[in-house]
């Protein structure tokens, strides 16, 4: 074969690679164009002025082994905003140690806090224009008005312009559950203006989650509406996801309205394994309803007019910039001396299926109660199995789905609880389902192949005697094919049984690349200590390969299961190439050379790769080397291989 043309393939190939790649925006870059920040979080004071209150720290809950609060809850009274949020270290942990709680979201270096009230808006009797308080650019530190264990109300006076007469004060009150991840932000405005005033609040909601996937950025923000003509929850209203969000032009992406027709009903932000959801609830005790299809009744809320998501710091790249969804508030109204609460209900946990699945019986249900509630706005549609892609149109989530029960089964009745077992019992369980459309797709490949081999000859002449006449020599090879009982079409068809797999073993990558059941779940302790990350075994100072680190990410240690899934490939293209009927012509030659070496390039791809998907694909291959196995066995029984051939193929049975 000719090995000049072979190198020219590979590196074609690698071009087109990296051309899709370029395409899809794989390396961040601004493809010319300059792109910023959003002026609203621009230009900030780096400090606050001198106020009256000093900037406090208050943490709401304990994340301790010994506490039974789900969550911890620490508010900065610079901007009554959140400071970090950190889960119980029982349930979840920074690492795999489990030395220290996990901070699911942290305010870090962003110039916005999570749920920092930005300004407050207040329309007043004979004034044309609104005034406008902007807590934001003012830097303003509220004061503590009063605290318990569970919760915290800050406030601060907002005064009539030129004067020290409170106009307002606004009032803003954390509140967590102990028993739940559910958190309540309520804005309490209370009206001390002597006349009835309309009153607009806008506020930050949850910021850019940590990046918890070493080889992907699978942060996003989505959005649930009510669809008013179906009468029916759109839980897929809006999705966004945070690469997209570096070329943003103004800098902000609509996410859509919560009041008018087919309104938001909820928003949020999430990552590969934790999330958390903003749910405006009604500032009335007597809210406008929406019945469902299904005889639900949905209370609405009528205080957030839209989200948005902004992008407050603009990096270097996608990763390193920080994006925020922002809540625009709806004038309402507030009487003379009275007050009104504007309540957010506001899920800060893990993207746990059963969770956020919740139940509901419409006969038994009760008002109020969490999987009710989560099962009606259907906050499951937060988990995302599909990454998007070429593949995301054959990513079914049922499918994904019913496969993580079938692991959740198998982790509990016949691996001892570890998910490593579980997965390969899984796969082998899967393939042995499989393995009459495997034996078929196999057994039709290799029938046609024997059928050609014999046919090559009489092709050859064919092509030899009509070569300057195309059309002859068409309807000859048709006639060939047709005495030897051949479709020109079965490779295609013989294709067919292994396509109609693929949802299937898509559906299995994705299910296990979501499931948060496997973060710090243990394999092999030791080696594989936790299924949601690379197996690392040795640490190292990272550093970036050019081309390949785009896409891999940054190379910072010895991960082994990509090494050994290199060698089982290697033995699979072995097996592969041998069982292929041996090509009559150098072009023939040449693709069949380039499929077979492309496969190594997979576990490069793979290096950064969870381990837990690691040991599906290795579970996979050795599956598929087995059906090889029995799949030759049946060949042998018809005929189609000499009795004497060995139970994996070799070279020499093809040459």
């Amino acid at each position: 074969m000719d090995t000049r043309r072979l190198l020219t393939s590979i590196l074609f190939a690698g071009m087109i690679m990296l051309g899709i790649y370029l395409i899809m925006g794989g390396f961040g870059g601004g493809g010319g164009k300059t792109y910023s920040a959003h002026p609203l979080y621009t230009n900030l004071p780096a400090q606050p002025a001198t106020q009256p209150n000093p900037v406090l720290n208050i943490q709401l809950g304990n994340p301790g082994r010994d506490s039974g609060d789900k969550l911890s809850l620490t508010v900065n009274t610079l901007t009554a905003g959140i400071e970090k949020i950190q889960l119980n270290i029982k349930d979840y942990a920074e690492t795999a140690k489990r030395e220290e709680p996990l901070t699911m979201l942290s305010a870090g270096n962003s110039p916005v806090k999570p749920f920092a009230t930005l300004s407050v808006t207040v329309d007043y009797p004979n004034i044309k224009e609104p005034m406008v308080f902007d807590m934001l650019k003012a830097q303003q530190v509220w004061r503590v008005a009063k605290q318990d264990a569970n919760s915290v109300t800050l406030a601060l006076n907002l005064l009539r312009p030129g004067t020290t007469d409170p106009l307002v004060t606004v009032e803003k009150t954390y509140t967590i559950d102990p028993t739940s991840y559910d958190v309540i932000v309520a804005h309490n405005v209370i009206n001390r203006s002597g006349e009835s005033i309309k009153v607009r609040i806008d506020q930050a909601g949850p910021i850019d989650l940590p990046k918890d996937n070493p080889q992907w950025d699978n942060r996003y923000y989505h959005g649930a509406a009510l669809n008013t003509v179906k009468k029916v929850v759109d839980p897929e209203r809006v999705h966004i996801g945070h690469a997209e969000l570096f070329k943003l032009d103004g800098a902000t992406k609509p996410m859509g309205a919560f009041l008018g027709n087919d309104p938001l009903l909820w928003v949020g932000a999430g990552n590969r394994f934790f999330a958390v959801i903003v749910r405006p609830l009604p500032h009335t005790s007597t809210p406008n309803t929406f019945p469902l299809t299904d005889g639900r009744q949905l209370k609405l809320a009528e205080h957030i007019a839209s989200a948005d998501v902004d992008q407050a710091v603009h990096g270097a790249d996608a990763v390193t910039s920080t994006n925020v969804i922002r809540l625009t508030g709806q004038r309402i109204e507030v009487a003379k001396d009275a007050s009104v609460s504007l309540p957010l209900n506001v899920y800060m946990g893990p993207k746990k299926r059963d969770l956020l699945m919740g139940d509901y019986n419409l006969d038994a249900a009760k008002a109020g109660e969490r999987p009710v509630i989560y099962n009606t706005y259907k906050y499951a549609h937060m988990i995302r199995y599909s990454q998007g892609g070429p593949c995301a149109s054959c990513t079914f989530d049922w499918l994904a789905i019913i496969i993580l029960k079938m692991l959740d089964f198998f982790v509990h009745y016949g691996a001892f609880g570890n998910y490593g077992i579980a997965i390969m019992i899984l796969v082998l369980f899967v393939r042995l389902l499989l393995h009459p459309l495997t034996k078929a797709s196999q057994v039709q490949m290799a029938t046609m192949g024997q059928k050609m081999s014999k046919m090559q000859p009489e092709i050859e002449k064919v092509k030899k005697r009509y070569a300057k006449d195309t059309k002859t020599q068409q309807q000859e090879m048709m006639r060939l094919y047709k005495e030897h009982g051949v479709n020109p079409a079965g490779p295609l068809l013989g294709c067919l049984p292994m396509l109609l797999q693929m949802p299937i073993w898509l559906a299995l990558f994705a299910g296990l690349q979501a499931d948060i059941d496997l973060r710090h779940a243990s394999f092999i302790p030791g080696w594989i200590s936790d299924l949601s990350n690379p197996d690392t075994v040795i640490r190292w100072t990272p550093f970036n390969i050019p081309l390949l680190s785009g896409m891999m990410g940054p190379i910072s240690g010895l991960n082994l299961l990509p090494l050994l899934l290199g060698v089982v490939f290697y033995v699979q293209m072995k097996v592969m190439s041998a069982s292929q009927p041996k090509a009559t012509d150098p072009q023939q030659a040449q693709m069949q050379k380039i499929s077979q070496y492309m496969i190594l390039i997979f576990p490069i791809f793979l290096y950064n790769s969870p381990s837990g998907l690691n040991v599906y694909i290795f579970a996979s291959t050795l599956g598929g080397l087995i059906d090889t196995y029995f799949v030759r066995k049946t060949l042998k029984k018809k005929g189609i291989l000499p009795a004497n051939a060995q139970a994996l193929p070799t070279h020499a049975e093809n040459k």
